[in-house]
């Protein structure tokens, strides 16, 4: 995250929120490309893939309403299905993952007396740019791993792309410059899907702050403090309802044919 606009005191808090993005990054995606790739190639299960397919089933758990979209997807049990099931599935925690970060900016930001809100959502913007290069990272670790690498035709069907379903294709390469194409296109959606959630986050924040007849930063008394923490956690609390928190249920993991 850019710092320049930072307080002082505030600069080590976003140095280790950008370590936690980046690591959970790096986590859901690890998991999701790891297990993306074995079934588009039906590979030999190995100890890694225990891991992660463990990890893939905690997040279900937790999340039934994301679990639930990713069973949706599969459904159609073809390989660009599969591709974008995984795909969707991993924006989706990272996108938890940047609104919480937003939510915790909202607070030390209203401790220094700074625009909290507009200030918390551009840390974050800042920082879904900066890791948005690695995204086609992902989808190349998601289909295989040659060099030089070109895209195969599944990830222009949908659901993956647009075109229609053809099974006798799915592995073709297309060209390099298609090649190009489609990866700027996933790092763009990458972009605009967790700029939105974030955004929302942002304007559900500002009409909370409205409501409670904010006239401006101020330093807080015991009982601003505790009605900031309550406004906090309504923060958290909406937001994991929304993503399908609630009366969370086991889902079993499944490989497609």
């Amino acid at each position: 995250m850019a710092k320049h606009d930072s307080p002082p005191k505030v600069v080590g808090a976003l140095k280790a929120l950008d370590r936690d993005f980046f690591e959970l990054y790096i986590m859901f995606g690890n998991a999701t490309h790891a297990l993306c790739r074995w079934w588009l190639h039906s590979g030999d299960w190995n100890a890694d893939d225990d891991y992660y397919a463990a990890q893939f089933n905690e997040w279900c758990n937790r999340y039934p309403a994301i679990a639930q979209r990713y069973s949706d997807t599969v459904s159609p049990n073809t390989l660009p299905a599969l591709f974008r099931a995984h795909f969707d599935f991993w924006l989706e925690m990272v996108a938890i993952e940047a609104c919480r970060i937003f939510a915790e900016l909202v607070e030390i930001g209203r401790e220094h007396e700074t625009d909290e809100i507009g200030w918390a959502e551009a840390n974050v913007i800042q920082l879904i740019e900066r890791y948005r290069p690695l995204v086609p990272d992902w989808v190349r670790a998601a289909c295989n791993v040659v060099d030089p690498w070109q895209a195969p035709a599944l990830l222009t069907m949908k659901p993956a792309g647009h075109e229609d379903y053809n099974p006798n294709r799915v592995w073709d390469c297309v060209d390099a410059a298609t090649t190009a194409e489609l990866l700027e296109g996933f790092a763009a959606e990458y972009e605009y899907k967790l700029k939105g959630r974030v955004g929302k986050a942002a304007g559900d924040a500002s009409k909370a702050e409205a409501k409670r007849g904010k006239t401006g930063p101020s330093k807080s008394s015991i009982k601003e403090r505790t009605q900031r923490e309550d406004l906090y956690s309504t923060y958290i609390r909406d937001f994991l309802k929304f993503m399908g928190d609630m009366d969370a249920k086991p889902v079993a993991a499944r490989k497609q044919t």
